[in-house]
């Protein structure tokens, strides 16, 4: 498969490399829509630009029809020609990605499977900020569940009905071996962290992880103590309609004491849902009735998983409770995106193309 990839010379001065990176689309005039495999869907902006920073090449954009609002960032990572999409600035939820996907499929009819890639809330204790989660298979559950689906029943309990489907077996079993290679020599996330420093040096502030940012984990029955009583300065998220808020005033003596650690990948059960959860209590609870296999909580990918092959990586960036900010946003879609960038290393040209289009499993041909 041609990806239009180019070699970079080592002694290449780094400015002038990420400026070509960046500028020089001329080398993938010749590829076609047919020539993209890999779907790459974003809900935030900020998730897309640390797509788009972890891309090998950035391809000549494509006409598309007039049906199609998405706009596409075209590239290249090692092999394999991705497309990468975003939800419409301010919207999010499930239906919203569903949306996106269908027509990023349409327009791009070779795509096998997707990648959702981004942020989301994390269940402690096992999870910390910073940390990457990958949607896999747990039990009877297929690595994704809607966990707002289903019916109220008698006595206040509520009965989750349908399942969502598995991610596609090519990248299950790249899974495998990544997660036999992490063991054996560890992640190259940090890597493609420096290779991002080096390539696009105005990301560095927000998307590399600073001092500044602070993994703290108050206890589950502790509140926030919110800007209504305290005068604490919040500025509005442009993002998803929630109010920033500080912990500038909350008793730190609530903070859970944990030993520091470096950053994990972890492989397990995601919930997705239509509702942003800012509550402890509220998350502990569906992680226990969900058999505490639970490692994220997040709000587009169960709109991919029943009809668009997909694989959900979430960078950590809050413990889904009342304390819940945007601190670690940027750098938690970033280490997200270098996880897809390494995942995508191991998936094999040939074993994406045995693998149905994403096209005819929606049945648009």
């Amino acid at each position: 498969m041609s990806c239009g990839k180019r070699k970079i010379s080592d002694e290449e001065p780094v400015s002038s490399r990420a400026k070509r990176i960046h500028t020089d689309k001329s080398d993938s005039t010749q590829l076609t829509h047919n020539d993209y495999t890999i779907g790459w869907v974003c809900a935030l902006p900020k998730e897309q630009t640390a797509a788009t920073a972890m891309l090998d090449q950035i391809h000549a954009d494509l006409p598309k029809p007039p049906n199609d609002h998405n706009t596409y960032t075209l590239g290249s990572i090692g092999n394999h020609n991705v497309v990468i999409a975003c939800l419409p600035k301010g919207e999010i939820g499930i239906s919203s990605a569903a949306t996106v996907a269908s027509r990023m499929a349409g327009t791009f009819p070779s795509i096998r499977f997707g990648l959702m890639v981004g942020i989301g809330g994390g269940i402690p204790p096992k999870v910390r900020l910073g940390d990457v989660v990958v949607s896999t298979p747990v039990g009877q559950f297929p690595g994704m569940i809607q966990w707002d689906f289903g019916k109220a029943k008698e006595g206040g309990s509520f009965e989750r009905t349908g399942s969502l489907n598995n991610p596609p077996p090519s990248l299950l079993t790249a899974l495998t071996k990544l997660e036999t290679e992490h063991e054996l020599n560890g992640s190259k996330i940090p890597e493609y962290l420096d290779e991002l420093k080096e390539k696009w040096p105005r990301l560095v502030p927000k998307y590399l992880k600073s001092n500044s940012l602070e993994d703290v984990l108050f206890k589950a029955d502790y509140g926030h103590i919110s800007e209504s009583t305290t005068g604490c300065d919040t500025a509005p998220n442009d993002d998803d309609g929630e109010d920033e808020e500080c912990c500038r005033f909350c008793d730190r003596t609530n903070i859970v004491k944990r030993k520091p650690r470096d950053m994990r990948v972890h492989f397990g059960l995601i919930a997705s849902g239509n509702q942003v959860i800012k509550d402890a209590a509220f998350r502990d609870k569906l992680n226990k009735d969900l058999g505490g296999h639970v490692l994220c909580v997040e709000m587009e990918a169960a709109g991919l998983m029943n009809n668009f092959p997909c694989l959900v990586i979430r960078g950590i960036c809050d413990y889904a409770d009342s304390h819940k900010n945007k601190d670690w946003q940027e750098h938690a879609a970033a280490v997200a995106a270098a996880f897809a960038k390494e995942l995508l290393e191991y998936v094999q040209p040939s074993d994406v193309n045995e693998e149905r289009t994403a096209k005819s499993i929606l049945g648009q041909g």
